[in-house]
């Protein structure tokens, strides 16, 4: 008796509710919400809608029942904004379609839903409004024109776990729980999270193909993929993972592991290596590697395989500790690396982010020429660039192997190394170079200023020397007496003419043109004082000479040379001919 009189007073309950939420529905006046006539043309609900949406976004106005407010203002808008649900809301008092139909489902819905009712301990948690909703779905909560114009573009560089739900959803209160733990570990390792609200969002729930709630599905390259097992943790995680594309990180062993390092020169890509103690590749590194793919190839080390210890050995890697490695055009040696207990997403990133580029990559498509070469207006932003036109070759040639060395000594932001095979882009070799047939076969570098902030170097060998001032003073000497005025030279009867210091000097000679370019250190203040002298010592001041200074000292502004080169701040001194250096 008792168990029948529950059952009765449970089943009041839900008329009850179902009736107040009739009465609600029907009481719901799109156009008394948005404070428009009847007849107000869509000029007028758009801009009536703006200014409600403003004044009532729940992340400006802090009033409690802002965000019920909004959502009615959104749903009105979403009926009056569409004609044929503002004719059908005119007529029948209700937006959606297929009134008839309706109306004559409704009794049967009811009586179906009143003879098989049931409920469990979930029930008296159900968020039967907005107010009780949980925070971490509002976080979420997507719209058509944020999924178009941002999720589906992100969706290149990570891919996205979306939940389509609604209100009055039994299933969407079971899956709660699992659904809050799975977010949180994916975002943190770089996964994409949105929730569709059914309910509010029917033209994304239908784009999406979302046709009931609770639905889960992924988007990856603009691609939808529904979730079809159990909603258990493990099960969406590994629905993520196989998101993604299954050639994104390759396994590398003692045996592949050079010829996987030398594939720089023909994918014209750093390579990556992960040491890791699992022998499954790790989410966290296959996110990372989609979201680089482009710049990047990724290469996973399981050290617990037979053999790997070469590796390790090689390249002093600590087997304890997650260790990534950056290798470009040296293989025998990595340009850079992190090792830490644990990886973390940020930390990862800002690691590739750095590494994303050779020391001289190719130019191959306009988005490397536009990020490697970008055409400032700004003097301090800009970036110059240094390129080589060359020969294509299966093997580094001498030349390209000058110019690598020649990058790697100046590694400074503010200049770029990138190369360019002549015959293969040979209008763009052409552009940068219009006489480029009379260096062809010649050695030497030619470095002028072109119009999109390059220089460029054309040479069959590139050459860079030292010069022995105990051997060649005299040959220096004479160049300089054509740059009186940046390097003015002492007197040759002055008892001090061969202590002169020109230890951090730099000339950039130009054969073909016959000029060079002259680099010399300034001295600080701290250096003129101890550089000051007095030809006559009993005065209490250091003799004349420069004496010997820390070679650090001297060389100190050297990487500066290439920058003043570059930016045409050198002045060009022009020589009627070159003297014979013996």
């Amino acid at each position: 008796m008792e168990l029948k009189r529950l059952v009765v007073s449970w089943q009041f309950l839900v008329v009850l509710v179902l009736i107040l939420q009739s009465l609600s529905a029907l009481d719901f006046d799109p156009y008394r919400v948005l404070g428009v006539s009847r007849t107000a043309s869509q000029a007028d609900i758009k801009k009536a809608y703006k200014k409600l949406a403003r004044e009532w976004h729940p992340d400006k106005n802090k009033d409690p029942g802002a965000e019920d407010r909004f959502i009615q203002i959104s749903k009105a808008y979403e009926i009056l904004s569409n004609e044929e649900k503002r004719t059908n809301y005119d007529h029948y008092g209700d937006a959606d379609e297929n009134q008839g139909y309706q109306k004559q489902q409704r009794e049967y819905r009811f009586r179906h839903f009143h003879e098989n009712f049931y409920f469990d301990e979930s029930f008296f948690h159900f968020p039967f409004n907005s107010e009780r909703r949980d925070s971490i779905d509002e976080k979420y909560l997507l719209h058509f024109s944020h999924y178009v114009n941002e999720v589906v573009p992100d969706s290149f560089k990570k891919p996205y776990l979306i939940k389509i739900t609604s209100d009055w959803c039994f299933s969407c209160i079971h899956i709660e729980p699992v659904w809050k733990e799975v977010v949180q570990e994916l975002e943190g390792l770089g996964v994409g999270i949105g929730v569709v609200h059914a309910g509010y969002e029917r033209r994304l729930a239908h784009h999406l193909g979302a046709h009931s709630t609770p639905s889960i599905l992924g988007v990856i390259n603009g691609k939808i993929s529904f979730f079809h097992n159990a909603v258990v943790h493990e099960n969406l995680r590994q629905f993520v993972e196989s998101l993604l594309p299954g050639n994104l990180v390759e396994k590398v062993t003692n045996k592949n592991y050079v010829r996987f390092l030398s594939g720089w020169q023909q994918e014209n890509k750093p390579h990556a290596l992960l040491f890791g103690q699992t022998p499954a590749v790790p989410l966290l590194y296959k996110l990372t590697a989609f979201a680089y793919k482009d710049y990047v190839s990724f290469g996973y080390v399981y050290v617990g395989l037979r053999g790997v210890e070469e590796m390790t050995r090689q390249y002093n890697v600590n087997i304890y500790a997650p260790t990534m490695l950056i290798f470009k055009e040296d293989i025998n040696k990595p340009a850079d690396g992190i090792q830490a207990r644990g990886l973390r997403k940020q930390v990862m990133e800002d690691f590739i982010a750095q590494n994303k580029y050779l020391l001289a990559s190719r130019l191959t498509s306009q988005r490397l020429f536009h990020e490697l070469c970008p055409v400032k207006r700004s003097h301090r932003q800009r970036k110059y660039c240094v390129v080589l036109l060359t020969a294509e070759a299966n093997k580094l040639s001498k030349p390209f192997e000058a110019f690598l060395s020649f990058a790697l000594a100046n590694t400074q932001d503010t200049v770029r190394f990138v190369h360019v095979y002549s015959s293969r882009q040979q209008e763009f070799a052409s552009t940068l170079l219009p006489d480029i047939e009379e260096f062809q076969g010649k050695s030497g570098i030619s470095l002028y200023p072109s119009p999109s902030n390059f220089t460029s170097l054309v040479s069959s060998s590139l050459h860079f020397s030292f010069l022995t001032l105990d051997k060649h003073r005299e040959w220096l000497e004479y160049l300089l007496e054509f740059a009186q005025d940046a390097a003015p030279i002492p007197n040759q009867y002055d008892k001090h003419f061969m202590e002169r210091d020109y230890t951090g000097y730099v000339l950039a000679l130009n054969g073909h043109k016959k000029y060079f370019c002259l680099f010399k250190p300034l001295k600080t203040v701290d250096e003129e004082t101890v550089g000051s002298c007095d030809p006559d010592s009993s005065r209490g001041k250091p003799p004349c000479g420069l004496g010997p200074k820390p070679l650090k000292g001297k060389l100190s502004k050297l990487s500066l040379w290439m920058e003043r080169l570059l930016e045409g701040s050198l002045q060009r001194f022009y020589i009627p001919s070159w003297p014979e250096l013996d």
